[in-house]
């Protein structure tokens, strides 16, 4: 059945959705996502800020 809807374009297949978030993400100049992954407890986090990427040169300037 899921087969079915994927073909006629209503289902996704697992995560095929997380490239195109990237994709918008550096379109807009956020920072880097962050993954930190933690073995100890089997976990993943993934951070992700809505914040502009700054450069060197910004930093310095507003730090004037």
């Amino acid at each position: 059945m899921q087969t079915m809807l994927r073909l006629v374009g209503f289902d996704d297949n697992a995560g095929s959705g997380f490239p195109i978030i990237l994709d918008v993400w550096k379109s807009e100049g956020w920072i880097k996502p962050e993954l930190i992954e933690d073995t100890n407890l089997d976990q993943v986090t993934l951070v992700m800020k809505m914040e502009k990427e700054s450069d060197d040169n910004s930093a310095e300037k507003s730090a004037e």
